[in-house]
């Protein structure tokens, strides 16, 4: 008789301060669902990866196209030159052979043969010229759609930057408050038996070591608990954890 007096007696102290010790971890797993939240919210944050990889093909089509223009202009270029080379030989025999410098009839048959030929070669030169001039023409508004494009895309990629910057700043001082804050919440559980209960099954389920009870359920795997358990839980100066998933169960008054 004495001894389930004792029984009851310690039964009745330990109960208020076991409640006291599971409210206590109940505010730390609050704080600890809180800094999850702030870390998923920083993983998910853009830090501009898929604007940079744009940007780079974007950056590399620009440096082709403009590649390709400079060719077409250098070649351009050589062929401009190569028919004021080819005008100026031809008009030289044209004087030469209209003027009457030259009477011997083979050298006359060969100048004439080279003027045809240089006709032939300016002919040729022209409609090149012409083609390289709608390439050009062509290549510049490519270079310069691609400018445009390569421009606005590293735009966005800074202000993406700058974004995530800003954000993962905000987000990282959060971290640090509340795991400030866990520091000292975590010291109101004195409990170290509880403590280490509660660090084992949170680690488990990457998430919460601690269920609040619901209309008898365990509010973690929503199971339907006991009656023993829901007894035990309002009565016993022990803590209580759930049959189906091991969550200590926290029933607030």
């Amino acid at each position: 008789m004495l001894l389930e007096l004792l029984c009851c007696q310690t039964a009745a102290w330990k109960g208020p301060q076991m409640k006291a010790q599971l409210k206590a971890l109940y505010e730390l797993q609050q704080i600890d669902l809180q800094i999850a939240a702030a870390k998923r919210a920083v993983a998910a944050l853009d830090n501009g990866t898929t604007l940079r990889q744009q940007l780079a093909a974007a950056e590399k089509r620009l440096a082709e196209l403009s590649d390709q223009l400079k060719a077409s202009e250098a070649e351009l270029r050589d062929n401009e030159l190569n028919l004021k080379s080819v005008e100026t030989k031809k008009q030289t025999f044209e004087r030469k052979l209209y003027a009457g410098q030259v009477t011997n009839p083979k050298e006359l048959s060969s100048m004439e043969k080279e003027i045809e030929m240089l006709g032939k070669t300016r002919w040729k030169l022209d409609e090149r010229i012409l083609q390289l001039y709608d390439i050009v023409e062509r290549q510049q508004a490519e270079v310069k759609q691609a400018e445009s494009a390569a421009r606005e895309i590293r735009q966005r990629s800074d202000e993406q930057a700058a974004s995530y910057q800003a954000k993962s700043r905000e987000l990282n001082s959060e971290i640090e408050r509340l795991t400030a804050d866990r520091q000292n919440a975590a010291a109101t559980v004195t409990d170290h038996a509880l403590l280490q209960r509660y660090e084992t099954v949170r680690a488990r389920y990457k998430d919460s070591g601690l269920a609040k009870v619901e209309d008898g359920k365990c509010g973690g795997c929503h199971i339907s608990l006991t009656p023993f358990t829901v007894r035990m839980l309002k009565e016993d100066g022990q803590y209580q954890t759930c049959e189906s998933c091991g969550r200590i169960l926290y029933l607030e008054e």
